[in-house]
Parts: structure tokens; C-alpha cells; sequence
């Protein structure tokens, strides 16, 4: 079997190097010696220190490079305990931003408090939360299990009165009452007091949900998301008032039947929601634009008895509209100007039977 001739490691070429390097520069240092009738023994001394001299500063640039590997340093990873104290939060909806206050891990058998937190909150289920704390190029890491809940329905209890802005460009719904039916039944997230024992509803905060706001024709849409729902409010100002509509639904802009350039469009307050309370019902103010451009505010009001609907804006307000179903579409005139609306398009905006 044929010898394997072993190839030189890293070190063994730079000493090789270093010994050549030394050889030719005591041959330089004799040679220049003779040629300028230095005895040849001082020089010699002269020649060695030089390439001692060399060499160092050499091996020395060498070790620096070496030494460098990459130019990338080494950060080691140690998993540790983590623990969660008991006001931590350990109960997530989907999209919320993790809260890392409460988490510790145990570093050397002592608690480290300032650590960061990440969670994955994009989909429901258990998920393991990865509590971190950086050492310089020591990086400690446990896992504590948490819950993300989805969120089945949202139910707006109380609109909001208002939005304000904050410093940080947010937006903050005022006086907004959510609830949130949960795809498990929470420990840690306030359940309604009213139902105490509907044991996945809860009462959303302002930290549960994102909030943003565009503008459009007919308002201000201010748009609130938990999890995979949302719900949207309209800010409208009608006669110099404003108002807050639960939904973009709620608004109902008629078709012009005369062919002028006349229009008309309906802004629903309180939605009808029960056919069998007798008169109380749905509330709002129609708009109405002549061909000029002049714009006049109507009262609206209807109420469903059974399953016959009641249109009584001229009756209850004595403001001249009369109102009237033609065939399941809803006619409106005013001021000798006929507007109408379809069915889906009337009861879409004005009923929210259950």
C-alpha cells in the first residue's frame, strides 16, 4: 500500500516561512558586511538581531490576521429555567403585542428580571414564549408556556364618542364598551360582569386591539381589529353636529327616480333589532342636496311590528317626507323629488334582526 504523503498544517508553513525568511536575511546581512569590511562576527550579531527583528514584527502581523478567523465573534446560546410571576401576562388574543414584564430566568442561581420576551401571537393556540437576557456574547434563553386565544365574535356594546390622536400617532377610541367571544376560556382576561357565566366573553381593553382611520366622502371610517375581526365606526358631521355610526353599513344613499341632480342619503343612528317591542325602532337624519348644492337635514324613523315595517319620518316629525314601499324597494320623496332604494339596500342599513 503506497505511503501518504501528509500535507503541512497552518503552523508548520508559517515556520517554514519564518526559517526562510531568517536564512536570507543573515546571507544579505554577510554578504553586505563583507562587501563593507565589517568583521564578520559583529555582523553576524547585527544579521541575527535584524532578522529576529523582522521576524517578530512579522509573526506578529501573522498572529493579528490568525487570530481574527472571519472577523465574526462567537455568541454562545445557554438555556436556563424561566419563570412568570403572577401578575405576568401568560393569556394573549391574535395580533397582540407581548407584554415581557413578569418573566425572570435563573442565570448562575440568581434571577434576572430586565429579560425580553418573544411570542408568536399570529395564529391561537399554546405557544411556547422565548424569555432572553444578552451578557455580552452570552445569550441565556428559557421557555414558558402561553396561551393565544382567536377571537370568534366581536360585539359592540357602547359606540365610541370620540377618537382622539396620541403623542405617539396612535389612535384612542373614548368611551368604547367591546366585548370579545374567545376561542377558550381565559384565567387571566376580564369576563363580562353581566354574564358571568359566559366563560369565553370578555371585555376587551384598548392594549387588546389595533385601531386606525381613514378618510371617506360621507366621514371619517375609524376601524377597530382583535384577532380576525373588526368593527368600523363612521365620525359624520350633519347640520353642524357631530355623530358616530356603528357601521359603514349604516349609511344608505338613494337613487335619484326623477333624473335630476338632486341627491339623498340616510345616516342610521340606532338600527331596529327588535320586531316586537311595538314603536321603538330605528333612528337617523336623511340629507338631502338640491341641484344647487343647498343641503337639508331630515329626521328619520321607522319600526318593524311582526314583520311589517313602519315608515314614519313624516308621521312622527311633521317635516313633509313620504315615505313608502313599492313592492319590497323603499320610495322616498321630498319636495317633489322621487328617490328610491332596493330591498338588501333599505334593510341592510336600517334592521339588524336577530
Amino acid at each position: 500500500m503506497a505511503d501518504i504523503e501528509s500535507k503541512p498544517s497552518f503552523w508548520d508553513k508559517v515556520k517554514g516561512f519564518f526559517a526562510s525568511l531568517g536564512g536570507k536575511i543573515k546571507s544579505l546581512a554577510v554578504s553586505l558586511g563583507e562587501k563593507i569590511d565589517f568583521k564578520k562576527n559583529k555582523w553576524k550579531i547585527i544579521g541575527y538581531g535584524g532578522a529576529t527583528i523582522a521576524t517578530v514584527v512579522v509573526f506578529s502581523s501573522l498572529l493579528g490576521w490568525a487570530s481574527s478567523g472571519d472577523g465574526e465573534e462567537k455568541i454562545e446560546v445557554l438555556t436556563v429555567s424561566a419563570l412568570a410571576k403572577e401578575n405576568a401576562r401568560v393569556e394573549y388574543i391574535v395580533g397582540e403585542t407581548v407584554i415581557p414584564s413578569g418573566f425572570s430566568l435563573i442565570i448562575d442561581g440568581k434571577v434576572q428580571s430586565d429579560c425580553a420576551v418573544d411570542v408568536d401571537t399570529t395564529t391561537a393556540g399554546i405557544k411556547s414564549a422565548r424569555v432572553y437576557y444578552q451578557d455580552g456574547n452570552t445569550t441565556y434563553e428559557g421557555y414558558y408556556p402561553v396561551t393565544v386565544f382567536g377571537v370568534r365574535h366581536l360585539d359592540v356594546q357602547k359606540a365610541p364618542s370620540g377618537v382622539t390622536e396620541n403623542e405617539d400617532g396612535s389612535l384612542e377610541l373614548k368611551d368604547i364598551v367591546v366585548w370579545a367571544e374567545l376561542s377558550g376560556e381565559p384565567k387571566q382576561l376580564p369576563l363580562t360582569e353581566e354574564h358571568p357565566d359566559w366563560k369565553s366573553t370578555v371585555v376587551l381593553s384598548a392594549q387588546n386591539y389595533t385601531v386606525w382611520q381613514t378618510e371617506e366622502a360621507n366621514g371619517k371610517t375609524v376601524t377597530l381589529k382583535c384577532g380576525g375581526s373588526s368593527v368600523s365606526f363612521v365620525f359624520v358631521t350633519i347640520g353642524g353636529e357631530n355623530y358616530v355610526l356603528n357601521s359603514t353599513a349604516r349609511i344608505l344613499s338613494f337613487n335619484n327616480a326623477s333624473g335630476g341632480d338632486e341627491k339623498l342619503t340616510l345616516y342610521v343612528f340606532e338600527t331596529e333589532s327588535n320586531n316586537s317591542d311595538g314603536d321603538k325602532g330605528a333612528s337617523g337624519k336623511y340629507v338631502y342636496v338640491d341641484s344647487s348644492g343647498q343641503e337639508r337635514v331630515y329626521d328619520f324613523a321607522y319600526y318593524i311590528s311582526g314583520w311589517e315595517s313602519h315608515f314614519v319620518s313624516g308621521e312622527k316629525f311633521s317635516n313633509g317626507i313620504v315615505e313608502k314601499q313599492v313592492g319590497d324597494d323603499l320610495q322616498v320623496t321630498i319636495n317633489g323629488v322621487v328617490f328610491t332604494a332596493s330591498h338588501s339596500a333599505w334593510t341592510g342599513a336600517i334592521l339588524t334582526l336577530g
